[in-house]
């Protein structure tokens, strides 16, 4: 996967001499400035507090400091083979110029994309409102190779995202891959008997503990995430030139990362704990708002 995620980098946070990281693909990587966090007392404790938890010493760091906290937290959570090591991180955030980015740019910009004489580059249609019901193959050589889809259109049809845990493995049996027997019953002509497909489905289990101050935390106290209008946060983030002047609304909310091992660990950490100023208790509808109500909440998740 690691020369996967170099072609689609374009790291933003690291000399380019830095090995195992992308300069020069599609999604943007940048990260939180500390200056933000050197700014609020309550949340550097709390950063403090995760370091010395982990048995960091913290003796002759000036933590009040961009370049103290940047001792404790100087990590690159995505170098080769650092996810085996605990300790604390900074989140990279996947954003450009402080505006978030993902795959959604990067089809708009292959479908937008034009040569010289104004043609377009790459024949990508996007077409709304679809659900893909079958994957059409070549079969005329040594393997079968995906060439199109079927798919149905209407404003109103159930659709889930196909590269999810469900509808993945569903799509390929529709298609033909997938246990034979099982194919079979339905009457799916089988392209490729593939009794994996379909089975070990997990998701990533997730829980928080929440926590409330008797103050506001300072880096969000202004904010009221665009439920009120003039929003104080919101206008500074569009009046500032850079990621620190623009505030917070220029990071993606979690401010540190703790990569630990469970009581039932054997070799790799198995834990991944972030920490943020908010009461998220989970998702449901409505769960952002909630979580922002107020700027006296720290969640653990």
């Amino acid at each position: 996967m690691r020369s996967y995620f170099q072609k689609l980098e374009r790291n933003m946070y690291l000399p380019s001499s830095i090995v195992g990281h992308g300069y020069s693909g599609w999604l943007g990587t940048s990260l939180t400035s500390l200056s933000l966090v050197v700014e609020d007392q309550k949340l550097l404790s709390l950063i403090v507090a995760a370091a010395s938890a982990m048995g960091k010493s913290l003796l002759g760091f000036l933590l009040n400091t961009v370049a103290g906290l940047g001792q404790v937290l100087l990590r690159d959570i995505n170098a080769p083979g650092q996810t085996s090591e605990t300790g604390l991180y900074q989140v990279p955030l996947a954003m450009t110029d402080s505006i978030r980015g993902g795959p959604r740019d990067l089809i708009l910009d292959t479908a937008n994309a034009v040569n010289s004489d104004g043609s377009r580059k790459y024949h990508l249609d996007i077409k709304l409102d679809t659900l893909v019901t079958k994957i059409r193959f070549d079969e005329s050589g040594d393997k079968p190779r995906a060439v199109g889809v079927d798919f149905l259109e209407g404003s109103s049809l159930y659709r889930a995202d196909p590269p999810g845990a469900f509808n993945t493995p569903q799509l390929l049996k529709l298609s033909g891959i997938g246990p034979k027997a099982e194919l079979e019953s339905f009457d799916i002509p089988v392209l490729v008997d593939l009794p994996g497909v379909g089975t070990n489905m997990q998701d990533r289990y997730e829980a928080t503990v929440i926590g409330k101050t008797t103050s506001d935390f300072v880096i969000t106290s202004k904010c009221t995430f665009l439920e009120t209008s003039p929003d104080p946060c919101l206008e500074q983030y569009q009046q500032g030139l850079e990621p620190v002047s623009k505030g917070v609304y220029a990071t993606n909310g979690i401010a540190i990362a703790i990569v630990l091992k469970s009581s039932v660990a054997e070799d790799e950490p198995d834990l991944f704990v972030s920490g943020a100023p908010a009461k998220f208790k989970g998702y449901f509808p409505g769960y952002a708002s909630d979580s922002l109500a107020d700027a006296q909440h720290w969640a653990w998740i």
